[in-house]
């Protein structure tokens, strides 16, 4: 029986199948590596166990409401850019640095969003840094929020009949007023 040495760590095609299984089996291209022709994929539709757990860490983190950054770490790096980013001292509360946080996590959220967008367009199945870079640099970001809300705004005027038709009632409402003034004054 053939062994390989500690000292050659590797083994050599001159070793057979029945000594260290099919991985180590020699192949026809010997530029090729054994262990990628009998690689094991998952039938089509089934999910292996490690997709299984991150589906449902996914939907865990999709469901919940609660902060994800740590408020112990993240308030250091306030207090850091407060006392090295501006001349003054400035202090900040405990429920505006809250606010920041919420604000900070819906831009990452936001941001993650964009990016997969971009990852979606290039067919990928991974999200990928030059798909952040990307969406960064288009400003995706704070677009995608942004037009959400012009758009709910757009529908709240639309719904109030247009704003054409609250500034008559406005100019309408100023005449009445400086009539009635005209007449307190008589």
């Amino acid at each position: 029986m053939n062994r390989p040495t500690k000292d050659a760590g590797f083994l050599s095609p001159a070793h057979s199948e029945e000594e260290y299984g099919s991985a180590a089996a020699p192949t026809g291209d010997p530029n090729r590596d054994a262990s990628a022709t009998h690689a094991k994929v998952p039938a089509k539709g089934k999910l292996t166990k490690k997709d299984a757990q991150a589906i449902k860490e996914v939907y865990r983190y999709q469901m919940s409401t609660h902060l994800l950054l740590r408020k112990q770490p993240f308030q250091e790096v306030i207090e850091d850019i407060l006392e090295n980013g501006y001349p003054e001292d400035i202090t900040m509360d405990k429920e505006a640095a809250r606010d920041l946080q919420e604000a900070a996590e819906a831009y990452l959220v936001d941001l993650f969003k964009a990016s997969q967008d971009l990852a979606d367009f290039r067919e990928a199945d991974n999200l990928e840094t030059k798909d952040m870079r990307k969406a960064l640099e288009l400003g995706l970001p704070w677009g995608h929020s942004f037009n959400k809300m012009k758009n709910e705004e757009e529908s709240e005027t639309e719904d109030d009949g247009g704003s054409e038709g609250g500034d008559k009632d406005e100019e309408e409402e100023e005449e009445d007023s400086n009539a009635s003034d005209k007449e307190n004054i008589k």
